[in-house]
């Protein structure tokens, strides 16, 4: 493979074809390579947006949007289950792929269809 067609190759989209939730890996076809599947890519870790996430449960809160106390709100308390970021299959996603001939390659994120 020539330098030209590594670099054309270290940044492409395509679509999920598997997920491993288990190895936080993902297989992708790639539309320019006849629907060829990509090894197994892993999933770049995206950590949740709650600042004191420690992966135990959380709860919500207990007051309302208008500081109303506990006990208007008793009966809504429930689990805040935070999980990381997996695509599923048939997202569209973004890869990068180091730059040498077989390399290992990583699922960058997921886009919307219409994006």
């Amino acid at each position: 493979m020539d330098e030209t067609n590594v670099l054309q190759n270290l940044v492409r989209v395509g679509v999920v074809a598997a997920v491993n939730p288990g190895n936080r890996t993902a297989r992708v076809l790639f539309e320019s390579s006849d629907e060829m599947s990509s090894d197994w890519l892993a999933v770049l870790d995206s950590h949740p947006h709650i600042p004191d996430y420690d992966g135990e449960p959380q709860r919500t809160e207990y007051e309302g949007p208008d500081g109303e106390g506990a006990a208007k709100f008793e009966k809504h308390k429930h689990d805040l289950i935070v999980k990381p970021w997996l695509p599923n299959v048939g997202d569209k996603v973004v890869t990068l792929f180091l730059p040498v001939e077989n390399a290992h390659g990583f699922v960058l994120g997921a886009y919307q269809p219409w994006q």
